[in-house]
């Protein structure tokens, strides 16, 4: 019995295969026009459902309690570092999503950027003083909270203090920013990442409170390099002897943050950020901003 229900199953998979070989599948010329004409239809076809799928999510999210809330307010209040390389274009980005949740309201009014600093930006979101914090904040440094997606993928590398040769740093000990209680900073996360991967067998490493400390540290030779954002890199090259190397440690994913007890500001923000990027306009502005 068994063996008859595979014989026949045997026996339709061989017609299928020989109907699927009579198939004169081609993309070229006049025998190719009905299959090109059919993937073209099924393509729209698929970009329609997901341009609908998209659009009744955002509808929904545009309805949510949240939103209402920012709309009833008038503003999108927004907390930045107001020292941070890149927060210009930081603060462009919290404008862009401001016009999406507050499309009546002015332009000119309806965003409002309040400063935070690396420990008080969690507080200001859990306290309400800000909807969101745009300012170089990564998912992995604290799950507190929810994020959008990436505006921007940022290297950490690997800096030594002027003239020192490749030989130095055979064995050495390298500088990072801390973290504390509150947040992980880009270079703590990335530099265990790397140690952790087997990056090197010869590298301890140190934490300082700031970047003056750790660059102090590295004019004095305590540590033999440090490691930076490519941005703070480019922003304090010409105010320490410091000389970047072909290491990169890693890349951290900035992110906007919003609040952990609703995705609504997050998902926003990331369609803001997709629409950006498809149309050019978010490399436009790391144009424009030096990012």
């Amino acid at each position: 019995m068994k063996s008859d229900i595979i014989r026949r199953y045997r026996r339709k998979l061989r017609r299928v295969q020989l109907n699927f070989r009579r198939m004169n599948f081609t993309l070229i010329g006049d025998e190719g026009k009905p299959w090109r004409r059919a993937i073209a239809i099924a393509a729209g076809v698929l970009l329609l459902l997901v341009a609908l799928i998209f659009g009744r999510a955002e509808t929904q999210l545009m309805s949510s309690a949240e939103v209402k809330t920012v709309q009833e307010r008038g503003v999108l209040r927004i907390g930045v570092i107001p020292d941070m390389p890149g927060v210009e274009l930081e603060r462009e980005l919290g404008r862009r999503i401001a016009a999406k949740l507050l499309p009546e309201a002015d332009p000119e009014s309806r965003a409002v950027f309040r400063d935070v600093t690396t420990m008080t930006a969690g507080t200001s979101i859990d306290d309400g003083t800000v909807d969101m914090v745009i300012a170089h904040m990564a998912s992995q440094m604290s799950a507190k909270y929810t994020y959008s997606d990436s505006y921007y993928t940022e290297e950490c590398i690997l800096v030594v203090k002027s003239g020192t040769s490749a030989f130095a740093l055979k064995n050495f000990t390298v500088g990072y920013i801390q973290s504390n209680r509150l947040r992980k900073t880009a270079e703590d996360i990335t530099l265990k990442e790397y140690l952790a991967a087997g990056g090197s067998q010869s590298m301890e490493k140190r934490a300082y409170a700031s970047y003056s400390d750790m660059l102090a540290a590295l004019d004095r030779g305590e540590i033999g390099g440090a490691v930076l954002p490519r941005q703070v890199f480019n922003e304090l090259r010409t105010q320490y002897p410091i000389t970047e190397t072909t290491l990169v440690i890693g890349t951290i994913d900035y992110k906007v943050m919003c609040p952990g007890d609703s995705t609504v500001l997050s998902e926003l923000a990331s369609i803001v950020i997709r629409q950006m990027r498809d149309s050019g306009e978010l490399a436009e502005l790391y144009a424009q901003y030096g990012w």
